[in-house]
């Protein structure tokens, strides 16, 4: 997907093994990896052994979050915005809409447990 600021997004889903969440976004100078529980900031990118080779960047920092309360407030969040705008009659960008009515559907089809 592309987003807003020309970011590149690519989601990977793999149903040969039991469900795990791990995300990573790469940037400019390092990435971020969340496993589920917590989020590691590793930089700078461009990190190399004493022989000069690639090496994995410290991590400069990491937060616990805890992906389900997290995802559940992302979703509400989405869901609030929209039926927001929709009450003030708003035009929302196609971009944007699509997406919100993707989150919306998620949660619809979880309260109907399906």
């Amino acid at each position: 997907m592309l987003m807003d600021g020309d970011v590149w997004v690519s989601i990977r889903c793999s149903y040969a093994a039991p469900f795990a969440v791990r995300m990573a976004l790469w940037g400019t100078n390092g990435y971020l990896v969340y496993d589920g529980k917590a989020a590691a900031l590793h930089s700078p990118r461009d990190t190399f052994d004493g022989d000069g080779l690639y090496a994995e960047p410290p991590v400069e920092k990491t937060w616990a979050i805890d992906f389900s309360p997290a995802w559940a407030q992302s979703l509400a969040r989405s869901q609030r915005r929209l039926l927001e705008a929709a009450m003030r009659g708003e035009r929302l960008d196609p971009q944007q809409f699509d997406r919100d009515v993707s989150a919306m559907n998620v949660l619809l089809d979880a309260e109907r447990g399906d």
